[in-house]
């Protein structure tokens, strides 16, 4: 198959590999693709192509002029010495003179033959091939092996390992971008990185195998965090109604996989007294050991059991006046009760920047009666109280600064 851009190369005389690298990535085919470059574009290709050993920039400048390529004519003495009409019978006298013998001055012999252009063609396309599968080898070897990426090498005048390794920053980078735009991805990038700075096969798995170890570790460390967080919003309410929370027992309930209260009691026996085992590691001292076994064989805490026990002690016990006087009060009504937190929440709301009264309202149904109850809201009470707000037409940064609240008193 004919390669138009490499015969008028050739018939021109401007044919050197490098150059005909740079203009086939350039997509230039033909001598009109080649005049219709800017002339500033143009200028840089000769310039690149010099520091390649090109040596026919004014023949290549003549043709992208579109101007008759000019010979080196010889000069008047050279004309005078060897004039062609003349040839024959200068010629003549000197076999004349020499009797014929005798081999005749060099400016008189028959000019040599050319070589054959189709030899150096095969040759060079040898050459070209005979280097490809030797990059091919290397590139296998380090497992950097692409077609692209070889074509790349080939834009950048890669044709050897060590060309890649004496490559200055910038150019290195350039190639690098190129690579990546034609399809080079993953560990692939890497190792190729590693290849440039001329590290061992082992050296190059060595920081791999690194790499993908903190990928590995910073993931399961988010994968923790998302766990923990699951069961911070399921369990520090319930330890708290009990009055057992403290971080560290969150700890041991993530280390059994209990997210939940009924992960919790869902716990044999023996991995039950494991549990405890682990309790008293981390600090758990005073009722909360009994409080927690009490909760996990379904018993009613001794707080809880102390507050029943003293209802049903003052329950027998005569009311005083006062007693009576308090059982007697009427009930406040919803709008007594709003008017009264109100005052809590209001200044603690605006102080904080998510003032309004829909969203008060909705704190007030959820039961916060002061700021420190926001933390006892789960996830789905603050999801849905957002959604209220975005009903209610409440924007800008007071939603946003009420979920933030309510972490911060979350993760205390």
């Amino acid at each position: 198959m004919s390669d138009p851009l490499r015969q008028w190369m050739k018939e021109e005389g401007v044919w050197q590999l490098d150059l005909y690298n740079m203009l086939s990535n350039m997509d230039i085919v033909t001598k009109e693709d080649l005049r219709k470059l800017p002339e500033k574009r143009f200028n840089e290709v000769v310039k690149e192509a010099k520091t390649t050993g090109f040596m026919h920039a004014a023949e290549l400048r003549a043709i992208y002029k579109n101007e008759p390529i000019s010979k080196k004519e010889a000069s008047p003495v050279q004309k005078s010495k060897t004039p062609k009409e003349n040839k024959s019978e200068v010629t003549k006298n000197l076999k004349r003179v020499g009797g014929g013998g005798g081999a005749l001055p060099t400016y008189l012999q028959s000019p040599k033959k050319k070589k054959d252009a189709n030899k150096v063609d095969i040759r060079e396309d040898e050459k070209e091939a005979n280097n490809r599968d030797m990059m091919k080898r290397w590139m296998e070897k380090h497992q950097i092996w692409q077609k692209s990426l070889y074509d790349v090498f080939v834009k950048y005048n890669v044709s050897t390992p060590k060309d890649l390794v004496k490559m200055d920053e910038s150019s290195f980078n350039d190639l690098l971008r190129d690579a990546k735009q034609n399809g080079l991805m993953g560990e692939k990038i890497d190792r190729l990185i590693g290849v440039r700075k001329n590290k061992s096969l082992e050296e190059i798995e060595a920081s791999l195998e690194q790499k993908n170890k903190r990928y590995n570790d910073e993931k399961t460390k988010r994968t923790e965090h998302r766990t923990i967080e699951t069961a911070r919003a399921n369990l520090k309410p319930w330890l708290e109604e009990h009055e057992i929370w403290q971080k560290s027992l969150l700890d041991v309930f993530v280390e059994f996989d209990c997210y939940s209260v009924n992960d919790f009691k869902a716990l044999d026996e023996d991995t039950f007294e494991q549990f405890m085992v682990k309790t008293k590691h981390v600090g758990l001292m005073g009722n909360k050991p009994q409080t927690l076994r009490d909760l996990y064989l379904g018993k009613s805490s001794n707080n809880n059991q102390n507050k029943n026990n003293n209802a049903s002690h003052n329950k027998n016990k005569p009311l005083t006046p006062h007693a009576e006087t308090t059982k007697s009060a009427p009930k406040k009504s919803r709008e007594e009760e709003l008017s009264e937190v109100r005052g809590q929440l209001e200044p603690w709301m605006r102080k904080k920047g998510f003032w309004q009264k829909d969203l008060f309202e909705a704190l007030f149904d959820k039961n916060v009666r002061r700021p420190s109850d926001l933390k006892n809201l789960s996830r789905e009470d603050i999801t849905e109280l957002l959604h209220t707000c975005k009903l209610k037409g409440f924007i800008g940064k007071g939603p946003v600064t009420l979920e933030e609240t309510w972490k911060q008193q979350t993760q205390k």
